[in-house]
């Protein structure tokens, strides 16, 4: 960027990337705190579906902004993952009545791009044990960066990979759990 170069061409040293946008000194990664600040909704009456407009959006949108660049080096190997958003984002969409549409989001995304020879795409939502870990989050969605260096491990060791076999089934199986976690347990209990 220009900031980027104009810092450079005064002398001044130049973050890193992994300083680049790091906020961790001045988060507080607190469930406690979390969930002081969290709103819980009124649970929606209706629940939303993905309409086929949608569905067209989220397939052109993917295809332009990611498949094109994929299928534009072959060479290259990419890795792209979902992030782990905490318990508090998904009960926030639950009770919304969206979670079946964002999940049914996350399908048609994983539909396109498991195809992609020279792609491993990843998701941790399923492991419910982080999701739930309350005192890694900063808000509903920015984690600790511990969690970032935990996800490379398993990316590196191929663990979390959605691939044309199990992304369905992945997709399934993490519906349900949501549902029945959100269900069963009390949100400041989870």
């Amino acid at each position: 960027t220009i900031i980027t170069l104009r810092h450079t061409m005064l002398g001044y040293e130049t973050t890193t990337f992994d300083e680049y946008s790091n906020w961790m000194e001045r988060a507080t990664f607190s469930g406690e705190a979390l969930l002081r600040s969290y709103t819980r909704v009124e649970k929606a009456e209706h629940h939303a579906v993905l309409t086929e407009e949608e569905r067209r959006m989220i397939r052109e949108n993917v295809e332009q902004n990611v498949l094109s660049l994929i299928q534009a080096y072959p060479d290259v190997e990419f890795y792209y993952f979902f992030p782990p958003y905490s318990i508090l984002w998904w009960d926030a969409i639950n009770r919304q009545g969206e979670m079946k549409k964002q999940i049914d989001i996350l399908r048609e995304a994983s539909e396109i791009l498991v195809d992609c020879e020279n792609l491993h795409l990843f998701s941790f939502y399923d492991n419910l044990e982080l999701i739930s870990n309350l005192d890694l989050y900063k808000d509903t969605i920015h984690y600790h960066e511990d969690v970032n260096a935990w996800m490379l491990e398993q990316m590196a060791a191929d663990e979390y990979r959605l691939t044309k076999e199990n992304y369905i089934a992945y997709w399934d199986a993490l519906e349900a759990s949501l549902k029945e976690l959100l269900r069963t347990k009390p949100i400041d209990k989870i």
